[in-house]
């Protein structure tokens, strides 16, 4: 588990790409009791399945692919003496028998760029991912063919999964950005530097319709003759309210060759969640079990104690207010689902309390300022102030009450974790007890005076 993951909290938070495609089994132990007794250890077994099926494609740039009802299959040569009478450009698609779809179905796909037959021609490899829960995606490259011996570059963030793949371009968020370039080394060549080229210039343009401006990112930037090349958080200061798309392009050119080898990488800043809403009410759920509850969802009747003032006001009783936060409207400008809201509070002191990932909160005798955050699926966070806490303590009557109901047990019981976490900490910032509610009753009442 990366160390940015804190797993001695009740709610455990996976950051976006921090675990690879696969199947995950969590263990959760928890001890309230304070005797330090082991905690039990609840295991399944996962059966591994193919999550992801890839499908390739090569084409000339202009052609179109056959009908989803035509099937061609389109391979390339294993070398370039198998190109026979009517085949290379003269038969279309990239080897000259398509274009098609490859028999591959691998992730991975490399070729020698030797068997492009046909130079000053751009070829278009493609491949469409589909995963078991229906979601699709794509990516592709073009591949120029030139007369001479160009090296075959590369770009690419670093690591991979910090950019996703979008129609004509690659998001990333307006953050530190690793890009790495270098050449292709074949098979008994020699690689010259770190990078194989020796030298690879790196220049920046940004992107804005049909116009492509050269950027001076010489303070805003590391490394723009080196293998990687580091987009400082100034750089989207600098140019992101000109520009959301970027195009990096390397260069190089091997020693004795006069061909320039050239890779390109389309670079988009992603954004944040936007037209939405949030907000905050409060549920009385006193005189209410938690299976009594989960049987009337949906016909509860909420009390909206929400102020006038921007932000609104919300009152609530700590330990036994429960706050119904609910977000609706939120878009991803990029098209996709948003997958994450997450609630937090922070304290006058500007501390940040993680809530819950539900929509249900119970809230501790402090004055908290409620946030949600509202996430797209590479991070990029919108964060909305939902309301303002007034908090209040519970009557004496309504403190037994809520010991006599075993809530917190309860919540043990059930294995709500999220539930547990929250009661643990009322219980922990309140030290609420029946004398101490009378002492803190009497404070409250003098200092409305």
């Amino acid at each position: 588990m990366p160390e940015t993951v804190d797993t001695t909290k009740g709610t455990l938070y996976l950051p976006p790409h921090t675990l690879h495609y696969g199947l995950y089994s969590v263990t959760v132990i928890y001890n309230v009791s304070r005797t330090n007794e082991d905690g039990v250890l609840v295991w399944e077994t996962i059966t591994e399945i193919p999550l992801v099926s890839f499908t390739w494609q090569c084409r000339e740039e202009g052609e179109e692919l056959p009908s989803e009802g035509e099937k061609v299959t389109s391979d390339p040569p294993t070398s370039r003496e198998e190109y026979g009478t009517g085949q290379g450009h003269e038969g279309g698609g990239c080897w000259g028998q398509g274009p098609g779809m490859m028999s591959n179905a691998s992730p991975n796909f490399s070729i020698s760029v030797n068997l492009f037959r046909t130079p000053y021609i751009t070829y278009k490899i493609e491949v469409a991912t589909r995963s078991k829960d229906g979601r699709t995606s794509g990516t592709g490259v073009e591949v120029e063919v030139v007369e001479g011996d160009p090296p075959t570059l590369t770009s690419a963030c670093s690591p991979p999964w910090i950019c996703r793949q979008v129609e004509g371009a690659q998001l990333v968020n307006p953050q530190k950005l690793i890009l790495e370039s270098g050449c292709v080394v074949e098979a008994g060549e020699e690689a010259v530097g770190e990078d194989g080229c020796g030298k690879v210039p790196l220049n920046v343009a940004g992107v804005a319709g049909s116009l492509i401006q050269p950027l001076d990112v010489m303070d805003v930037a590391i490394g723009l003759n080196q293998r990687k090349l580091a987009l400082l958080d100034d750089f989207w200061v600098k140019f992101g309210s000109q520009f959301r798309t970027f195009d990096v392009q390397v260069t190089a050119t091997r020693p004795g060759e006069t061909s320039e080898g050239l890779a390109l990488q389309r670079i988009r800043i992603n954004e944040a969640p936007v037209g939405g809403t949030c907000t905050a009410e409060v549920m009385q759920d006193i005189h209410k079990d938690e299976e009594e509850e989960e049987e009337e969802e949906g016909s509860f009747e909420v009390e909206v104690r929400v102020g006038r003032e921007e932000p609104p006001t919300l009152i609530v009783t700590a330990l036994t207010d429960t706050v119904i936060l609910n977000c609706t409207d939120w878009e991803d400008p990029e098209g996709f689902e948003i997958p994450k809201y997450s609630f937090f509070a922070t304290t006058e002191r500007g501390e940040k309390v993680t809530l819950t990932f539900s929509s249900k909160v119970i809230l501790p005798y402090a004055n908290l300022t409620l946030w949600a955050g509202v996430s797209d699926q590479l991070g990029a966070e919108t964060l909305y102030m939902t309301a303002v806490v007034i908090p209040l303590l519970p009557s004496q009557e309504l403190f037994k009450e809520y010991q006599t109901r075993k809530t917190l047990l309860k919540a043990v019981s059930a294995r709500d974790q999220t539930r547990v976490d929250m009661l643990l900490r009322s219980h922990s910032w309140a030290s609420l007890c029946p004398r101490k509610l009378k002492i803190l009753k009497v404070r409250q009442k003098r200092e409305r005076k």
